[in-house]
């Protein structure tokens, strides 16, 4: 293999990753609504990092807050 990662490009596989986020996002910054707390982890993400992904793909990754 030419690289030692690759993309998993199923959404399942991201979901607890992001659940831990909001979990985390909670017990610092108390109750929010689900859009407020889906507008939080869009803005944390990084933009751009994946390549050669898919059309209509969001191409974010999620990031705790620094």
């Amino acid at each position: 293999m030419a690289s030692d990662t690759r993309l998993l490009a199923h959404d399942t596989i991201w979901e607890p990753h992001v659940a831990g986020i909001v979990a985390y996002l909670l017990s610092l910054e108390g109750s929010r609504t689900p859009a407020e707390l889906s507008a939080r982890v869009v803005h944390l993400a990084v933009p751009g990092f994946f390549n050669a992904l898919s059309p209509n793909t969001t191409n974010l990754v999620a990031q705790l807050p620094a």
